[in-house]
C-alpha cells in the first residue's frame, strides 16, 4: 500500500494525527523507512518525534490528540467557549502523563500539564476535539491558577450571562475535585457574579486563601479569600 493510501485511511478513520507506527502497520514497512517517506510528504507535517498529523488540521485537534488521554483547558478552553477574546498562541493540554513543551507551526506553543487520575474528568469530544466542559474548564482554571482572576471573573460572567453553566454540575464537579482550596476560590469568583454558593460553605477551607490578578487588594470573610492586584 502506498503512503497517501495510508494517510486517506487515517482520515477516513477520524485520526488526523498519528504516529509512526501507525503508518508502518499499514503499508507493512519499517518504522525507519515509514519515517523517511513521511518527512517528504507533502500531506502531513511533524508535530514531534514519531509523530504528525495532515497538514492544515485544526490546532485544537492536534492539540488534544498528542498524548492520550488528555483534553484542552485554561485560555485555550476559554477561546474556544467564545468566552474570551484573545489571539490564543499557548494551548494547555491537562493529561495524567508529562510531556515536555512543545511548538508546531513556529507559533503555536502546547503546554502539558499533569493531573492526577482522581481530578482528570469532566471533558467532551467536540468534533474530534477533547476539551474540558465549561464546568470542569473553570474548575482547571482555579486548580492551575490561570488566567488571572479578573479575566475569569469575567468569563464566568459571560458564560452565566449566556446560559452555558450548568451550576448544579459546577459544584458536583467542585465537590469531586476534593480541594477546599478552590471551594473557597470557587465560592468567591460567583458571589461576585451574583450566584449563590452557600452550599459549599461547609467544604471551604479553614484557612485563607490568597488569589492574584483581581485587579484591586482587600479580603473576602465569607469565603476566606485574600485577593491582590
Amino acid at each position: 500500500m502506498k503512503i497517501n493510501d495510508a494517510i486517506d485511511i487515517m482520515i477516513r478513520l477520524n485520526k488526523p494525527v498519528f504516529s509512526i507506527y501507525d503508518i508502518a502497520k499499514i503499508i507493512g514497512k519499517s518504522t525507519a523507512y515509514t519515517s523517511l517517506i513521511l518527512s517528504k510528504n507533502n500531506r502531513v507535517e511533524r508535530i514531534e518525534k514519531g509523530k504528525y498529523a495532515v497538514k492544515d488540521t485544526d490546532i485544537y485537534r492536534i492539540a488534544s490528540n498528542i498524548v492520550f488521554p488528555s483534553y484542552i483547558s485554561l485560555q485555550a478552553g476559554l477561546q474556544f467557549y467564545g468566552l474570551i477574546d484573545q489571539n490564543i498562541l499557548k494551548f494547555s493540554v491537562v493529561s495524567l502523563k508529562r510531556h515536555r513543551q512543545i511548538t508546531i507551526r513556529e507559533k503555536f506553543r502546547i503546554e502539558f500539564l499533569s493531573i492526577s487520575k482522581n481530578r482528570f474528568f469532566g471533558y467532551v469530544n467536540k468534533d474530534g476535539v477533547y476539551i474540558a466542559s465549561i464546568e470542569k474548564l473553570f474548575l482547571d482554571c482555579l486548580y492551575f491558577d490561570q488566567p488571572d482572576f479578573e479575566t475569569l471573573i469575567e468569563s464566568l460572567r459571560v458564560a452565566i450571562d449566556e446560559k452555558l453553566l450548568d451550576l448544579d454540575m459546577l459544584k458536583i464537579y467542585a465537590l469531586k475535585m476534593k480541594s477546599p482550596v478552590i471551594i473557597n476560590k470557587l465560592g468567591f469568583i460567583l458571589e461576585k457574579n451574583e450566584a449563590n454558593m452557600d452550599s459549599l460553605l461547609k467544604y471551604r477551607y479553614k484557612n485563607y486563601v490568597k488569589i492574584n490578578g483581581f485587579g484591586r487588594t482587600g479580603k473576602d470573610e465569607k469565603w476566606r479569600v485574600i485577593y491582590d492586584r
